[in-house]
C-alpha cells in the first residue's frame, strides 16, 4: 500500500491525500483503516483545516473507501468525484 499527502496544505489549510493498493490487497479493508488514520493524525495539527482527496467516478471501491472514511462529495466533472472531510472545533 501507497499512502501519503500530496504537498503541503493549500490556501484553506487542507491537504489532500492520495493512495493506492496492490491487486493481493483490495477489499481487505486495509485503505479504509490507512485513510482513517491519516485523517485521525492530519487533524491533531492545529493547521489543518480539513482534508480532500478526488477519485475516477468509475472507482467504485475507492469511493467506498472514501464514504466510510467519512469524507463527502463536494463535486464532480466528466472523471473524477472530489471528496472533503472538515475538521471538527
Amino acid at each position: 500500500m501507497d499512502i501519503g499527502f500530496k504537498g503541503k496544505p493549500d490556501i484553506r489549510q487542507a491537504v489532500e491525500i492520495d493512495y493506492g493498493l496492490l491487486p493481493a490487497y483490495l477489499n481487505q479493508g486495509f485503505a479504509t483503516e490507512a485513510v482513517q488514520a491519516l485523517i485521525e493524525w492530519a487533524f491533531k495539527q492545529t493547521e489543518v483545516t480539513g482534508v480532500f482527496a478526488k477519485t475516477e467516478s468509475t472507482n467504485q471501491a475507492s469511493i467506498r473507501v472514501l464514504e466510510k472514511a467519512g469524507l463527502i462529495q463536494v463535486g464532480k466533472d466528466d472523471r473524477y468525484i472530489m471528496w472533503e472531510h472538515t475538521k471538527r472545533v
